[in-house]
């Protein structure tokens, strides 16, 4: 796959190279707190190899649980797809004049 295409087409995403660490609170409507968590998120779009995007989530809450993520994602049909146990879909960017 051409990555200058994928950076193209999905200019967005590719800003999204690097790494963060930071916290994830989930909320219900009515802004009760439901979940609450330290991450890492590694996004990276390799050069070669059979995906154009990988993401690796390390998740850690305060009673000492882990869950470590890898989201790999094929560039086709100019999208960004995902078929993972823990995540399914896919991702598009839209042109400005949409």
């Amino acid at each position: 796959m051409d990555k200058k295409s994928f950076k193209d087409l999905m200019p967005a995403m590719y800003r999204h190279k690097g790494e963060w660490q930071g916290t994830y609170t989930h909320l219900s409507a009515d802004g009760v707190i439901l979940d609450h968590h330290e991450s890492r998120v590694i996004c990276a779009f390799p050069e070669q190899g059979d995906y154009a995007y990988l993401q690796y989530n390390h998740f850690i809450w305060p009673d000492g649980r882990e869950e470590k993520l890898s989201l790999p994602g094929p560039f086709r049909d100019n999208k960004l797809w995902w078929d993972t146990p823990s995540f399914h879909g896919c991702a598009w960017e839209r042109e400005d004049s949409m």
